[in-house]
């Protein structure tokens, strides 16, 4: 069946609307609007709102009746007004995001507190073209930009204290360098620490740490002007840039380590911290550095302010130096030894070397290992020289890995022969190693590749480097522990390690410092030293060994102290290794009681 157009029924033509009906479904779909409306008279009197809009402000219509927001004395504050003219002018115009508590509220208290909010006004006209209200639509757009800043301040600022972090540094430095290009004025780039500040963070706990931190950021900010920048960069690690310094270089440098000694001052302070202690007592080191123009770059200027904080952190602290030519050349040096390194690395530069230990009857327990570097262009680099600088870079951690396998490996060579398969095999570790994540990984890896048994080895801990990172470090070495792997710590003498401390540590050894065996026989202070440390030892049931001992006078006097483990020149230089497993330089005896060392006459 077709249906034609005559066929189909013809639908009754509906009456046009009246301007009072269209008046009223214009007000209806208002009122189920979910964005709030308020309705404006030509004159800027508030005539109607919905219902969306009193939830927003909490009040009421009638609280807002016949109020003019022209005679708003907060849209008028933040310069709205000209904007809301031009819509009860006729035209269509978006106020830009502001944050209201009053204003279109008819300076009424919000409960819900200050909004930010999206505005939109437009005009509505009659049927005669008069200009007949002016509509504000409002949308809340507060969690939108509450959670805008929040992603802004994990962007560009520390989550602790609130200060810039080292991105908004960069930037702010980088417009720093801008301004001072335009001015000719000098600024200055301030980098501080605070001294000893990880032995109160591990002795006070972090919540204490935590809140000294935020007394400094806040007596920093206090103590610099407003137009300077106070930044953090990590850990207790903050960089001040000062602008405006003048023109004149020594006015500037005049005027920098003026603020600076205001900012040591205003930290030697006594600062109040949750530790079960009325205050704390700290102090900064400060280094300095100043700049003109864009000639130095951000990044350089930071390494030129770390130079001088470690020259003022080597005057013991407390301290503010200022970055010179001498410390540039210094940088040179250390980043053309870095360079070096890393080419040794690649080119297998580097070498282990074996130092004797014995006990009191000169019979041969142990070897430690030492690492030597020969580089094409500088020869034969101690380490001394260059260990700081792998630390600093952290090439320290491939190199220590290698040190690790090769160690590891002459310990399984050992083990295989009667002769030497008690001895024990010691391996210095570096802050930068124990605290890598995989450190213990890196350990099993070795002496898996190797085949050693785990308790030949015995791995050197520095006391600084355990003091640093207590609760890290102490449970990598039980983890180890567990494994068989003993531990040693180093220099021991030197640090500020507590009887506490060493009880919570798995110890198996204890080294005299070798500056306490040097001057043990002139030095009262130094054999009293011995004396405790021997002692302390006893008590916590650790082996005690003596390094740096090169005399018989002071191997005599440590026996009678009471010392039963020795390593140095008196016994060895450190040394190659033979295939036999026999030092090259020092003669080893096989004898009833296991091998003894005998020093020649010119040890290599």
């Amino acid at each position: 069946m077709t249906i034609t157009a005559e066929a189909m029924p013809l639908q009754a033509e509906q009456p046009e609307a009246t301007p009072r009906e269209n008046e009223l479904r214009h007000r209806m779909l208002a009122e189920n609007s979910p964005l709030a409306m308020q309705i404006l008279a030509p004159d800027g009197t508030t005539v109607c709102v919905n219902l969306a809009w009193e939830r927003l402000w909490g009040v009421p219509f009638s609280a807002v009746r016949r109020h003019n927001v022209l005679q708003d004395p907060q849209l008028a504050e933040q310069g709205l007004l000209p904007l809301l003219e031009k819509a009860l002018a006729g035209e269509c115009v978006e106020l830009p995001i502001h944050q209201y508590d009053q204003g279109l509220a008819a300076n009424l208290p919000n409960p819900r507190g200050k909004r930010w909010l999206r505005v939109l006004a437009y005009p509505s006209y009659g049927p005669d073209g008069a200009l007949r209200e002016v509509v504000l639509i409002q949308e809340d757009v507060t969690e939108r930009v509450l959670a805008e800043e929040a992603i802004r301040n994990l962007a560009y600022f520390d989550a602790l204290t609130h200060l810039p972090n080292r991105r908004l540094l960069m930037d702010r430095l980088g417009q720093a360098l801008i301004a001072s290009q335009r001015s000719g004025e000098r600024g200055a780039v301030l980098m501080l620490d605070l001294d000893r500040f990880k032995a109160l963070n591990d002795t006070q706990g972090h919540a204490a740490g935590d809140q000294l931190l935020i007394e400094v950021a806040q007596r920093l900010k206090a103590a610099v002007r407003r137009s300077d920048t106070v930044a953090r960069l990590g850990g207790d690690e903050f960089v001040v840039v000062l602008e405006h310094l003048g023109a004149p270089d020594e006015t500037a440098a005049n005027e920098a380590e003026r603020l600076a000694e205001k900012i040591r001052g205003v930290l030697n302070q006594p600062l109040a911290v949750p530790t079960g202690r009325a205050e704390c007592h700290t102090s900064a080191s400060i280094g300095v550095t100043l700049f003109r123009g864009q000639d130095t770059q951000p990044d350089e200027l930071l390494q030129q302010a770390d130079v001088a904080l470690y020259q003022a952190k080597g005057a013991g602290g407390n301290a503010i130096r200022f970055f010179n030519a001498a410390m540039q050349a210094a940088i040179d040096a250390r980043l053309a030894l870095a360079a070096a390194l890393r080419s040794g690395l690649e080119e297998d530069g580097f070498q282990l070397l074996y130092q004797p230990q014995v006990d009191r009857d000169g019979d041969l327990v142990g070897a430690e290992a030492l690492l030597r570097w020969h580089s094409p262009s500088r020869g034969l680099v101690l380490p001394d020289d260059f260990i700081p600088v792998a630390e600093d870079t952290g090439i320290i951690v491939p190199i220590g890995k290698r040190v690790l396998d090769a160690a590891c490996a002459q310990l399984k060579a050992w083990q295989a022969a009667s002769a030497t398969r008690n001895l024990r095999m010691s391996v210095n570790v570096s802050a930068r190693q124990i605290i890598q994540y995989d450190f213990v990984a890196q350990v099993e890896q070795s002496l898996s590749l190797s085949g050693a048994d785990p308790t030949g080895l015995t791995l050197e801990l520095k006391e600084s480097v355990v003091l640093d990172n207590v609760e890290q470090v102490t449970e990598t070495m039980r983890r180890l522990d567990v494994l068989g792997v003993a531990f040693a710590l180093d220099n021991f003498g030197t640090g500020y390690s507590s009887l506490s401390c060493l009880k919570r540590l798995p110890l198996r050894q204890l080294k005299i410092d070798r500056s306490f065996v040097r001057d043990i026989l002139d030095d009262q202070n130094a054999a009293a030293i011995v004396r405790t440390i021997l002692a302390m030892g006893q008590s916590l049931g650790l082996e005690v060994i003596a390094e740096g001992v090169a005399t018989e006078g002071q191997r005599d006097l440590l026996q009678y102290l009471g010392c039963s483990l020795f390593q140095g020149y008196l016994f060895g230089k450190p040394a190659q290794i033979d295939a036999q497993c026999r030092f090259l330089g020092i003669v080893a005896n096989e004898s009833d009681n296991g091998l003894s060392v005998v020093p020649r006459s010119d040890p290599q």
